[in-house]
């Protein structure tokens, strides 16, 4: 076997087994930094709660609004003058006798038999 032929597979052994070396150094380096806690990026349990907190009351303090316009509504309701008109939205009157009619139910149609001859 020629020299040149020796050379070149040794240092492509070489080239090789340093190109592995440092992959694993590279791949474990990666790996200790992902396992550390990054400093900053985190909440104390307090902080988290006051941020629940707030979010709980401002999602609370949004239905109480609503809670009190349907009270509001239905507080005029109660003290409508008249049963003919009730207001059930803002510019929309309902009659009262159609509150009062029922509506009649249908009797179901009669089923038919259909034979089939074959």
């Amino acid at each position: 076997m020629p020299k040149e032929v020796v050379i070149i597979v040794v240092v492509a052994i070489i080239a090789g087994t340093i190109s592995s070396i440092m992959k694993h150094i590279f791949s474990y380096a990666k790996a200790r930094v992902r396992e550390q806690p990054r400093e900053g990026s985190s909440l104390t349990t307090s902080e988290l709660q006051r941020m629940l907190q707030a979010a709980v009351a401002e999602g609370n303090a949004r239905l109480e609004e609503r809670f009190d316009l349907l009270e509001a509504r239905l507080a005029r309701l109660e003290k409508a003058e008249s049963p003919a008109a009730l207001e059930v939205h803002a510019g929309q009157r309902i009659d009262s006798r159609l509150l009062e009619e029922t509506p009649e139910t249908p009797e179901p149609a009669p089923v038919s038999r259909r034979v089939h001859s074959s």
